[in-house]
């Protein structure tokens, strides 16, 4: 099936401000992306009235992508971090409605990085969905979905795999899961098969290479988790997220220590034209 394709401006940036989406929006635009992906690491960093501006005036969709840096904590942390870290998600809800984006996606449980024992897992997840109820109830007057992402095991603790998130939201209402094939590489046994558990709860997906290079440039059997979002119904956006290893902060948050591909435009592109040969096809 023909498949709406998206990139996130992290393949080039950090953090993303005006300047930066009005020069990078028009090269997606030209190279033949149907989507941006905007991250909000910090509320302003970019304008929402004027994003919707430049991506309507040149035919782009927008999906937007939340941000858990230090600080951000919505499982076994103080009362007034957890309202500072809800407050952060509505204005990143708020975001997207700007830009016309039906879905926040991101590790909307903890900060990337932070790895603890859970020793209570089923505790934790209800005092995830407590936390994450009133961002989700605020999502859902507005049109937009709160996808999940799981995280691979270096990455946080809480979730890690498609089981344990469909545990942690289950029942929980304005709620999807974000799949990052990246980190699913990592923690499911059976790619596909965790996709199709997933089925219509997937409200987002993420793509890259093994080694968050362009996809088809590894050895992830692409045919077979195209298909197993087939079979789960999904019909979203596939969006490239990858990383610069030019940019010393985002480098190192998200341990990129060399070049993905000879360019960061490379990576992008060579994305796009592998996917829609399978797609398209």
């Amino acid at each position: 099936m023909t498949r709406t394709i998206g990139v996130n401006t992290w393949v080039w940036a950090s953090p993303l401000d005006d300047e930066v989406l009005a020069r990078l929006a028009v090269r997606v635009r030209d190279w033949g992306f149907d989507a941006i992906e905007l991250p909000v690491e910090h509320p302003g960093d970019w304008d929402p009235k004027r994003a919707d501006e430049i991506l309507k005036r040149l035919g782009l969709d927008a999906t937007v992508v939340l941000v858990m840096g230090e600080g951000r904590e919505l499982v076994d942390a103080p009362r007034a971090v957890v309202a500072q870290t809800q407050d952060y998600l509505r204005r990143v809800v708020d975001a997207a409605v700007a830009v016309g984006s039906k879905v926040i996606a991101g590790p909307a449980y903890a900060s990337v990085g932070r790895t603890w024992r859970v020793q209570d897992r089923p505790a934790a997840y209800r005092e995830l969905r407590e936390h994450l109820a009133p961002v989700a109830d605020y999502a859902a007057e507005r049109g937009v979905t709160v996808a999940v992402e799981p995280l691979n095991r270096y990455e946080t603790s809480l979730i890690n795999t498609v089981d344990q998130a469909l545990e942690a939201l289950d029942g929980l209402p304005g709620t999807a899961l974000a799949l990052d094939v990246y980190h699913m590489n990592i923690e499911e046994t059976h790619l596909p098969a965790a996709i199709v558990r997933a089925g219509d709860r997937i409200g987002h997906v993420q793509v890259s290479a093994n080694d968050r290079g362009s996809p088809g440039r590894d050895h992830l059997d692409w045919r077979s988790i195209l298909h197993a979002l087939d079979l789960a119904g999904y019909t979203g956006p596939l969006v490239i997220e990858s990383f610069t290893a030019h940019n010393a902060t985002i480098a190192t948050a998200a341990s990129i220590w060399r070049p993905l591909a000879p360019t960061q435009d490379a990576l992008a592109v060579d994305g796009l034209t592998y996917l829609r040969s399978l797609t398209d096809a």
